[in-house]
């Protein structure tokens, strides 16, 4: 095994390189697999499944790659919003959870009334416009070879979905943020991320697209005017 890594690690290394430089990503490492798993309820029903979905190998050594590089970037230019506690390195549900219990303390020491309000989006990672995705990361500062990386990973994905041993034809993925992807859960931070420019009276807190909104105010009334 040991020689096989070895010999393989040169190759690997330049179709990375390449990938990275030339601003493209192959055609067949666009290419997922889809096999439903059911949930519950009624089988017959497309919604009581759950997609699981294979990518290649190589597609995904290639996004630790990049994964690697655009999270320590992000992380040092301090880019994502501050209180976003999903798919982060050194953060967790615990931290968006004491972040929200320290809010609600210093409001309750200040004797102020305290209103919440938590939001689920739905479908939100399957809702993401490739398009709009690649302005804002032009608008965080990319080079335009990153870009062209970007687009050209973005461009032309394709699914098939195996039932049975049975596989069918590919359909070509217009939105989301590729499940199944190590890219994915980052690219949707970065997708996300203006939303905290739209909250001006209230605290906002996320994590991934579960978001709560924690507004402390003097009276019921101004509480009410704030949400």
């Amino acid at each position: 095994m040991r020689n096989a890594k070895v010999e393989l690690a040169p190759s690997l290394t330049y179709l990375i390189n390449k990938s990275i430089t030339d601003g493209t990503v192959p055609a067949l490492w666009k290419i997922a697999r889809l096999t439903p798993l059911y949930k519950s309820e009624d089988k017959l029903l497309v919604e009581n499944h759950r997609p699981i979905s294979v990518l290649p190998v190589l597609s995904k050594v290639l996004e630790r790659v990049v994964h690697t590089q655009m999270s320590s970037d992000l992380d040092h230019l301090d880019l994502l919003y501050k209180h976003q506690y999903g798919f982060r390195r050194g953060r967790s549900t615990a931290q968006a959870v004491g972040q929200l219990n320290n809010f609600v303390l210093d409001a309750m020491d200040g004797q102020k009334v305290i209103g919440m309000l938590f939001l689920d989006i739905s479908k939100a990672f399957d809702s993401i416009n490739h398009k709009i995705l690649l302005g804002k990361l032009e608008h965080i500062g990319l080079s335009a070879r990153s870009l062209k990386w970007f687009k050209s990973y973005l461009a032309d994905r394709r699914q098939c979905v195996c039932i049975n041993g049975e596989m069918s034809e590919t359909r070509t993925i217009d939105l989301g943020a590729l499940q199944g992807s190590i890219l994915g859960p980052l690219l949707f931070n970065v997708y996300i991320n203006s939303l905290s420019s739209a909250v001006t009276k209230s605290e906002l807190i996320l994590y991934a697209d579960d978001a709560g909104l924690v507004v402390a105010a003097l009276t019921s009334r101004e509480l009410t005017d704030a949400l």
